[in-house]
Order: C-alpha cells, then sequence, then structure tokens
C-alpha cells in the first residue's frame, strides 16, 4: 500500500467507527499531537483506543478530505470532521501523518 492508502484506509475505519481496525493502522508507538500544545494526545496505541475509543461512541462523527497532498512518507489532510462541534459547520483539521512502512507513525493536528 501507499502512504495514501494507508492514510485512507484508517480515514474508512474512523468513520466506520471501527476502533479495532483504526488503531491496526497504527504503530505500537504512534504519537499524536496538536500544533502549539505541549505534551502528546497519545503516544501509544492503547492511548489511541481510549481516546477514539469514546469518540466512535457518537454515531455522528464522520470526517471527510476536503485536500490532500503527498510529500514522500508525509500525507497532509485538509479535513472537514462532522459530529465534533456544535452547529451544522463542521470541524477543520489540518492533519500531518507521517507514516512508515504500513503503518502511521505519527499525527500532528492543525486545528482552528
Amino acid at each position: 500500500m501507499t502512504q495514501a492508502e494507508i492514510v485512507s484506509r484508517q480515514l474508512e475505519l474512523y468513520n466506520a467507527h471501527d476502533l479495532e481496525g483504526f488503531c491496526s493502522c497504527y504503530a505500537d508507538d504512534a504519537e499524536l499531537r496538536n500544533m502549539g500544545e505541549a505534551g502528546a494526545l497519545a503516544s501509544s496505541k492503547d492511548e489511541l483506543r481510549e481516546i477514539y475509543g469514546k469518540k466512535f461512541s457518537n454515531p455522528a462523527l464522520k470526517a471527510r478530505i476536503a485536500n490532500r497532498i503527498v510529500k514522500g512518507n508525509y500525507v497532509i489532510d485538509h479535513e472537514l470532521v462532522d459530529g465534533v462541534s456544535a452547529g451544522d459547520k463542521p470541524l477543520e483539521v489540518v492533519a500531518i501523518y507521517k507514516v512508515d512502512g504500513d503503518l502511521i507513525q505519527s499525527v500532528l493536528f492543525i486545528r482552528n
């Protein structure tokens, strides 16, 4: 699989709320961070499972890609996420995925 295919696969599993499938796309020591915030949101697959297990309980949670750039082993997605903010407007997020081999090693989120 290409880096873009790996990131697309985890997005499909995210939208299906398939926690174990989603987590299988990530390295055991995957790190997720928000730009400009100290500390990681998650620094292991177990922490990832805990965070997204809670998120997936919301049936309205869905994400779609507005734009994508692939550069080497980085996939940069402009994502529109429904079901996380009040009102009808989706949350806009830029997610920078680093893919090593067939697994996502890290994600840096830029939120507005």
